[in-house]
């Protein structure tokens, strides 16, 4: 039987809204600035991360102040950056719980068990009405190419072959993945590490698209569990000669 996190898997949650860290209330700055973001999450997921305009983002957020986004967050990258800044901790902490889980559990960190780790935190942040925002604005920011210079977010970092800064389960997840597979050239395992995200996602956000107007469509568990085994399997498929040749020193 394959490594796992669970024998059996729930689907996942719809994400919650708290009034703020740690349950304080936010001034009215932090609120223009949370009714911004979670404006342009929704902006850039439907209408790309380069089409949706800065000023009909403030206007989505109910902001009369044309300028808003500049005034709060300074340019586009600083809007993308604070999106990153609202997730990238919940997710990382997701991960690392599901990472220390395992490890308690004594069960195998192989390849498809990484790769649940790194995406099932994803699969949980489930809108209210269904949808899944922030799965297809990184789909959109995947589509941009946007990871090649984005250095402050872990999957660019990886993508560029740079250090860490901090602690973070994405680095160590995935490090462990290419330590896993030392027959394959780096380069290839980290190229292969974002194309399939790219698939994870856009499987993800169809199902939420489709599934309550089409006959037939899976149910989500089996559909992730199906898009993780995609996964792990291409990571893991030997290279070609022509891709070998490629990258020999």
């Amino acid at each position: 039987m394959r490594g796992d996190l669970t024998a059996s898997t729930p689907e996942p949650e719809v994400a919650g809204e708290g009034d703020g860290e740690g349950g304080r209330s936010r001034s009215p700055a932090d609120e223009t600035r949370a009714r911004i973001v979670d404006a342009a999450e929704r902006m850039f997921a439907e209408h790309g991360i380069e089409a949706a305009s800065l000023r009909a983002i403030c206007l989505a957020a109910g902001q009369s102040n044309s300028v808003a986004v500049q005034y709060h967050f300074g340019d586009r990258t600083g809007l993308i950056n604070a999106i990153f800044s609202k997730r990238t901790p919940v997710i990382e902490k997701r991960r690392r719980a599901l990472l220390v889980e395992t490890q308690k559990a004594g069960k195998p960190l192989d390849i498809r068990t990484l790769v649940k780790i790194l995406v099932w935190p994803i699969t949980e942040l489930k809108e209210p009405d269904g949808r899944y925002v922030y799965a297809q604005f990184m789909l959109q920011f995947l589509n941009a190419r946007l990871l090649l210079p984005e250095t402050s977010h872990p999957l660019g970092r990886q993508r560029m072959g740079l250090p860490q800064t901090q602690s973070s389960t994405t680095f160590e997840a995935v490090q462990m993945i290419v330590d896993q597979l030392p027959e394959i050239p780096e380069k290839v395992v980290r190229e292969r590490l974002l194309l399939q995200l790219h698939a994870f996602l856009s499987a993800l956000v169809n199902w939420a698209r489709y599934h309550d107007r089409e006959k037939g469509v899976w149910p989500l568990h089996v559909l992730i569990a199906d898009q993780i085994d995609i996964f792990s399997t291409v990571l893991s498929m030997p290279v070609s000669p022509v891709v070998a040749d490629h990258f020999r020193e």
